[in-house]
């Protein structure tokens, strides 16, 4: 058996030319994985999106918005202790 097999992961950790698909995937699971680490915040956040270190949060409620942004620093906290690096960076929140 041939011995020069790779998983995924290690393929896009090791190839530079993939940089950019892994930057994808790992955009999408810091979306996907925001309701695992909050599944409480499900009902009330119509939407996730990330990019470039920025979470961006869409909260229709004021006074749930505001009550989010007044525990930023623990919610950044919490994710980037989740992922055992510092993915956020910042949090944006929208009404949109």
């Amino acid at each position: 058996m041939n011995s020069d097999f790779k998983s995924l992961e290690e393929i896009l950790n090791s190839s530079p030319e993939l940089f950019h698909i892994k930057k994808l995937v790992d955009e999408h699971n810091v979306e996907k994985d925001f309701f695992v680490i909050f599944p409480e915040l499900k009902p009330l956040i119509k939407s996730v999106k990330f990019t470039k270190s920025s979470l961006k949060l869409s909260v229709e409620i004021p006074s749930l918005r505001n009550e989010l942004k007044f525990r930023e620093s623990e919610i950044i906290e919490k994710i980037n202790n989740f992922y055992k690096t510092d993915k956020v960076k910042r949090i944006q929140f929208s009404n949109k």
